[in-house]
Order: structure tokens, then C-alpha cells, then sequence
């Protein structure tokens, strides 16, 4: 679901597989729709449908600690969900290292220019950035 971790992961995949599979990309994205409908669907019925066995009526709601831990596992799941660049940037130079690797071994790499590698990717991204703004205008 947007806004959640796991999105930002199979955005960039489908990303990445539209530009040299579109068709499985296509395919791999409705299965994704589909997933997050039935997982929406299931959440409905177990969290907010009748309840069916009467001993589960006299369950309690949850203690403090089981409130804290569940706050702790849904903070990082939304903080990766809307900020994926404190996670994705201290992989810049080793995705970087890896692409320069798979074009030396003659690899089809479809991107921008790779910045050199004493360029900083902060200063390459912004380098990107005006020229695309530049061309345009």
C-alpha cells in the first residue's frame, strides 16, 4: 500500500522492469494491485468483522506492551514508506560500483550518466537536475 515500506520496493522494481520488460512488468503490477486488494479485504474481515466465537468476546484489548511494541514496528514501515532516501542513499556507491561493473562486461545500462566516482551523488543528482530542467526549456 502506498505510503508503506514494502511499496517503495516494488515501485522501484516495476520501475526498473518497465524499461526492459514491459509486458511482465505489466503483468508482475496488476499481481500487486491484486495482493493489496485481498490484503485489505482480509484486514477488513479479521480486525473489524462480527465476531463468530463467543470466547473471543471476553478477550481484552491490548496491554501497554504489546501497544509499544506494535508503535515500533509501524514507525520504521511508514518512515521507509514516505522517506525511502535514509535507507536508499548509503546504497549509492555500490549500485553505482555495480552498474559501472555490468557495463564493463558490456551489460545494456539505459540511465543518466553515471556520475565519476569521486562526485559525490548529492552533486550528481543535482547536476541531472539542471540539465533536464534546461533542456527543458
Amino acid at each position: 500500500l502506498p505510503l508503506l515500506g514494502g511499496f517503495v520496493g516494488e515501485f522501484l522494481i516495476l520501475v526498473g522492469a518497465f524499461g526492459s520488460h514491459p509486458v511482465f512488468a505489466l503483468v508482475a503490477t496488476s499481481g500487486v494491485i491484486l495482493s493489496a486488494v485481498y490484503m485489505l479485504w482480509m484486514v477488513r474481515r479479521v480486525f473489524f468483522g462480527p465476531v463468530t466465537l463467543e470466547a473471543n468476546l471476553r478477550l481484552e484489548d491490548l496491554s501497554l506492551r504489546e501497544k509499544v511494541v506494535a508503535v515500533a514496528l509501524v514507525v520504521p514501515m511508514f518512515w521507509i514508506g514516505i522517506y525511502p532516501a535514509s535507507f536508499l542513499r548509503p546504497m549509492d556507491r555500490s549500485v553505482e560500483d555495480l552498474l559501472r561493473t555490468m557495463v564493463k562486461r558490456g551489460a545494456r545500462v539505459e540511465l543518466a550518466e553515471l556520475p565519476q566516482r569521486s562526485e559525490p551523488p548529492e552533486r550528481a543528482l543535482a547536476a541531472a537536475s539542471r540539465r533536464e530542467k534546461g533542456a527543458g526549456e
